[in-house]
């Protein structure tokens, strides 16, 4: 769910640079709808489609309702959940290399992040720093210990963000902040 979100997130990115007060509170309601919708279709289909026992004995749920729907053209789920994947890898190297260079940017990170390609005008050094990072997280073995380790450390970070966002509202109420979240969403996003 957290990749589909991400998806959706990263979607909205070009719209929220319009109006990010009016365009950043709707992007997180759409997406949220989106995917809770979307979420809450596939397990009516899933149950609808396949028995309890079945679904409890399955190791792959989406493999088993698509052969039972699909019949030989099951094969498509796996591809499809490869390139899910992939746009989500994309978009998450999107938005962290654009993180990195707008950090660098505001003087939190090295300012070699903040240099851009001539002539592609991409973060180019932002997306460079990430690759030995990659490499090293795939070839520490077992894909399932990376995946635990990257969602960890993801939550882990957000979940820091939001709390630092709380502590400076209360003290600094005066810093300037383009758009506010109230405090309901806060708490509820923690």
């Amino acid at each position: 769910m957290a990749s589909l979100i991400t998806a959706l997130v990263t979607l909205f990115n070009c719209i929220i640079r319009l109006d990010a007060t009016v365009n950043i509170p709707l992007a997180i309601c759409i997406s949220m709808a989106i995917v809770t919708v979307g979420y809450v279709l596939t397990n009516v289909a899933y149950y609808t489609t396949i028995s309890a026992e079945e679904l409890v004995l399955s190791s792959a749920v989406a493999v088993t309702y698509a052969e039972r729907l699909l019949g030989n053209f099951s094969l498509a789920v796996p591809i499809f959940v490869a390139l899910s994947c992939f746009g989500s890898m994309n978009g998450g190297v999107f938005a962290v290399s654009r993180m990195f260079y707008v950090a660098s940017r505001e003087g939190h990170l090295p300012e070699i992040l903040s240099m851009i390609h001539v002539h592609k005008h991409t973060p180019l050094p932002a997306v460079i720093v990430l690759y030995p990072l990659t490499m090293v997280m795939l070839f520490t073995g077992d894909i399932y210990s990376l995946l635990n380790f990257l969602s960890f450390a993801r939550w882990l970070f957000i979940g820091l963000a939001v709390v630092g966002l709380i502590y400076l509202r209360y003290k600094r109420p005066e810093m300037h902040r383009p758009f506010k979240i109230g405090s309901p969403q806060r708490c509820r996003y923690c």
